[in-house]
């Protein structure tokens, strides 16, 4: 019995794009993983707290950033847009002095960009995704604020 070579198909560019998509999607939540592992040690709380902080601002602002779309401008999403990273920057600094309001509006950023770019046309895998890694990301955002009211 002769077996026949299975055919080799090359991978399509947005075959590439939807997986690095994906892979870079959930390896971004590493970070907030190992913050919330250091908020749990008692002798780093503050120094996770800084870093969940701060990664939280810079993801929030990305995805803002990314509902901007030169191709087919969208008036709405670009200030959606320039308003969800006006949040995020007051919710780091918000987050210095009074960590769980700060941490709430930063969960608050997520949730709004997500919401906002259900008007972008994003496509169907792109909001499966989208979904998953925000509630995912809300989720330490309460994870944070749990481990904050433990300090």
């Amino acid at each position: 019995m002769k077996i026949l070579p299975q055919e080799h198909r090359e991978p399509h560019s947005a075959d590439l794009v939807h997986l690095a998509m994906v892979w870079l999607g959930y390896l971004g939540l590493l970070p907030f993983a190992a913050a919330l592992v250091l908020m749990a040690f008692v002798q780093q709380a503050q120094l996770g707290l800084l870093l969940f902080s701060c990664y939280s601002c810079a993801i929030a602002t990305f995805l803002a950033g990314s509902l901007w779309q030169p191709r087919a401008p969208n008036i709405a999403l670009t200030l959606a847009s320039n308003l969800i990273v006006l949040l995020a920057v007051g919710a780091l600094l918000l987050s210095f002095v009074r960590p769980v309001a700060g941490l709430t509006l930063l969960a608050v950023c997520f949730y709004l960009s997500f919401f906002a770019e259900r008007f972008a046309g994003r496509s169907p895998d792109y909001v499966r995704l989208r979904r998953r890694l925000t509630g995912t990301v809300i989720l330490c955002h309460a994870l944070a604020i749990y481990w904050v009211l433990q300090i």
